[in-house]
């Protein structure tokens, strides 16, 4: 064995190693030990990196590629939360209904040098919102005052969740008979909000959340420009955007357990729309997702990036439905007026005997 097939072995156990601890992440709490997220946050590289070993491993040496076949074989269950394999399903059904999640950016790219959304711009956005389809409720984060507006002259729904302060909104079609917010007490109250909707003969507890940001997006990005490892500015920056992950990880598993136990006191099927800023390997997924259906991991298919900006490949946007009712598709609706996409699922109601 010469000196470069050792080093490319070496390389591989070490990706196995990380592999492993990015399955083991959804388990540990961040509060607990924190560097276990960071694996779960970069599995979608790990996945990538080691199709990349089998590939080289088949045309080198083939025995060696068993390694990355059996991290990938024992990640299957994982495999699902980034990439779905359904078959489409665009019809919507008579006792079915639309929800749609969306990260709007306080609507930054369209808005002009005054703060103020730029006429033309404007008329793109709603095309772009429009072809999502019929909307019946329509569950926003980072809405800001602009926002509010747009939705309630443009679109016109007739019901509302959420004050032009508010940075979650939920827009509804059909009646809110009652509303909340959840004070986490790690963020502001109107990050967190809930509404009791009557979906033709049913009622759904509906919950459109943001939770804390990272804040490490415009770091990374300089980080990628300019990725002098000589540096100690570089280092500087990567230790900053750790311990921002770090933080963050920790504030958003509170805010997960604060929601969840509201969620379980719900008279009604629940269902929760939001950012959650991070991927379905973290722990404050799996205290979520839990009793849930995922509405990508059902009805979705190809590859479920929810997130346009610096970092690539994450999934970060979710709309998880109670068990009892069912998910008739899912799509990404991919665009260039916010740094996520807007994710629709078309929901059906239980059948009454």
């Amino acid at each position: 064995m010469n000196f470069l097939t050792k080093g490319f072995l070496g390389l591989n156990i070490l990706l196995f190693l990380c592999t492993m601890f990015a399955y083991i992440s959804p388990a540990v709490n961040p509060n607990t030990t924190f560097i276990f997220s960071f694996f779960g946050l970069a599995y979608p590289f790990f996945l990538l990196f080691n199709i990349f070993f089998i590939v080289i491993w088949l045309f080198t040496k083939k025995r060696f590629s068993l390694l990355s076949i059996l991290t990938v074989v024992l990640g299957w269950s994982h495999l699902g939360s980034i990439i779905a394999i359904n078959e489409k399903n665009s019809s919507a059904e008579e006792n079915s209904f639309q929800i749609v999640s969306y990260n709007a950016q306080s609507l930054e790219k369209i808005r002009n040098k005054k703060g103020v959304p730029d006429k033309e711009l404007k008329v793109g956005y709603l095309e772009y919102l429009n072809a999502i389809g019929s909307c019946d409720i329509f569950c926003i984060q980072e809405t800001s005052r602009w926002g509010v507006h747009t939705w309630n002259d443009d679109l016109k729904y007739p019901y509302r969740h959420g004050d032009d302060k508010a940075s979650s909104t939920i827009f509804s079609k059909f009646p809110i008979i009652k509303k909340g917010k959840i004070d986490v007490r790690t963020d502001k109250a109107e990050s967190h909000i809930w509404a009791d909707i009557k979906v033709k003969n049913d009622t759904v507890r509906v919950y459109s959340i943001h939770f804390q940001s990272n804040k490490i997006s415009s770091s990374t990005a300089k980080v990628l420009e300019d990725p002098d490892l000589q540096s100690s500015k570089t280092w500087k920056s990567v230790r900053g955007i750790l311990a921002n992950y770090k933080n963050s990880s920790i504030i958003r598993t509170q805010q997960a357990t604060a929601i969840s136990e509201h969620i379980l006191k719900s008279p009604y099927k629940t269902i929760v729309c939001g950012d959650f800023n991070d991927t379905p390997l973290s722990h404050m997924y799996k205290i979520l997702a839990k009793d849930k259906k995922d509405s990508f991991k059902e009805s979705g298919s190809g590859i479920g990036t929810t997130f346009g900006g610096v970092i690539p490949a994450l999934r970060i946007d979710y709309i998880l439905a109670d068990k009892r009712l069912d998910i008739i598709d899912h799509q990404i609706h991919k665009g260039n007026y916010s740094d996520h996409y807007p994710i629709s699922a078309h929901i059906m109601l239980p059948s009454r005997s």
